[in-house]
């Protein structure tokens, strides 16, 4: 009777899972019982729980669906994560252009920058010496 009143407080799949403490819940209901005669409970042991047939498939497609469950969402993170990754992706590209792109500019501008200086060089060099060449006459 204390063991099937013990278990009756538990859900199956804890029964299966928390086998000691239903032992040591029963041991002491026991001790609590039998200390009046002089018995002294020990130890009480379950070894073996067999559920009937139609709870063990239900307990079957349970696990079952956990199991489906548990695959779907890890499915779905890595879905997840592959679209992050795309997407970051795409905007270091678009960063790293639009950087080239600008360091084309710096670029670009140096050069004309380069060239009217080397025009402008050359120019006051041809002016000296036409002003040279005035004053030489």
């Amino acid at each position: 009777t204390t063991m099937r009143s013990e278990l009756g407080k538990m859900s199956l799949d804890q029964t299966f899972k928390d086998r000691d403490a239903l032992n040591l819940a029963i041991v002491t209901a026991i001790q609590a019982a039998a200390s009046n005669w002089g018995v002294e409970a020990l130890r009480y042991e379950i070894r073996d729980i067999q559920a009937p047939k139609s709870i063990k498939e239900s307990m079957d497609k349970q696990a079952e669906a956990e199991r489906r469950k548990r695959a779907a969402i890890l499915d779905s993170e890595a879905e997840q994560l592959s679209e992050i990754n795309v997407a970051e992706g795409r905007k270091r590209a678009q960063v790293l252009a639009s950087e080239a792109a600008l360091q084309e500019r710096i670029n670009s501008a140096k050069g004309e920058a380069l060239a009217i200086e080397a025009v402008a060089e050359a120019t006051a060099n041809g002016i000296r010496q036409l002003s040279t060449a005035i004053k030489a006459e």
